[in-house]
């Protein structure tokens, strides 16, 4: 009998990517297009033109930046909210910083 060899099957990375709209989370990205569209179009005057442009290029920015930091933010922005209470963002106690001499020691000489 011959030893059964295991085959590696690819993955693509097309499968695993998060669905998008203009480089943004699709949910919030389609909630600031649906926003800027609304007010522009429903107020018919100038300024609402410049504020829909502005909200619509302002959202567009961040939303793409907070892509770039973590794919599902929102999603990681909702978790945060909802367990604030049970895990503050910052420690009860300070802590001390490790020094720099105490690290040294720490390590092992080379060779």
């Amino acid at each position: 009998m011959q030893p059964t060899t295991l085959r590696a099957a690819p993955l693509r990375r097309s499968l695993f990517r998060h669905a998008t709209i203009l480089g943004g989370e699709r949910a919030p990205m389609m909630m600031v297009i649906v926003c800027s569209v609304l007010l522009t179009l429903t107020a018919m005057t100038l300024v609402s033109f410049i504020l829909g442009v502005i909200i619509f290029a302002a959202g567009v920015a961040g939303l793409r930046a907070a892509y770039k930091l973590h794919p599902q933010a929102s999603r990681v922005y909702f978790e945060f909210r909802r367990y604030r209470r049970f895990y503050p963002a910052r420690p009860r106690f300070a802590l001390p910083m490790p020094h720099r001499e105490v690290c040294e020691r720490g390590r092992r000489p080379a060779g």
